[in-house]
């Protein structure tokens, strides 16, 4: 398993997997420190090895795949995996004051064009520790959009004031680095191993709305009902 050519090279060991495209187990096996591994007892078949390295603190530091076909018998030798490393994106959630916003969750998603149409597909989330601070790792050579939904959990009963100037201001969506609207939002794109650190989003507010109704639970009788807004 061999990292590709990077100023900051991967730490072994990492780990790799061999997925059998039928339903027999997976192999599962770490590589020596020098990237060298072995798979033994392995049936003939059609096969996908995954390298990953896995780095303390960090989580996914580099993932590759490659496919082989292994007949009755064979002994396959030289399958090298190079593995490139990951990019970390790192930041902080900042409210309109600058002051940081613990315990809220940023999505990540990034770009791509299907069928000539601009996509966005989700890579994960995160939720923000004490200082408000966060952290991804990530593929090089994709572009990808950062965005935070701080929501305050309420209930029905709450009381909401009748003058609007007297609500609470809501949170609603915000996209790195500090917008409500998605075409404007700052792409990242990062090479492998760069650490984009710094990467704060400024969460802003806006004025909050009420929606009021009538809720009919006479065919729940004995049934308590969650809501969901």
């Amino acid at each position: 398993i061999l990292p590709e050519p990077d100023p900051r090279r991967l730490p072994p060991p990492s780990m790799s997997f061999a997925t059998p495209s039928t339903l027999r187990p997976t192999i599962t096996v770490e590589s020596g420190s020098d990237g060298h591994y072995t798979m033994t007892d392995v049936a003939p078949g059609r096969y996908t090895i995954t390298a990953m390295v896995l780095e303390d603190g960090r989580g996914v530091a580099g993932k590759a795949s490659r496919t082989v076909t292994v007949n009755p018998g064979q002994e396959l030798t030289g399958i090298d995996i190079a593995v490139p490393s990951y990019a970390t994106i790192a930041g902080k959630v900042l409210d309109a004051d600058r002051h940081p916003l613990p315990n809220v969750s940023v999505l990540l998603e990034h770009r791509e064009y299907r069928s000539g149409i601009l996509q966005y597909r989700q890579d994960g989330g995160k939720v923000t520790d004490e200082k408000g601070a966060y952290q991804f790792s990530v593929e090089s050579g994709r572009s990808y959009i950062l965005s935070v939904s701080p929501r305050r959990m309420t209930s029905f009963d709450d009381p909401v004031p009748e003058n609007p100037k007297e609500r609470e201001p809501g949170m609603p969506r915000t996209y790195y680095p500090g917008t409500t609207y998605l075409d404007a939002a700052a792409p990242l794109a990062l090479r492998p191993g760069e650490l984009r650190d710094g990467t704060d989003i400024r969460v802003v507010k806006s004025t909050a709305y009420c929606i009021a109704g009538v809720i009919d639970t006479s065919a729940m009788a004995g049934v308590k009902p969650n809501y969901m807004l």
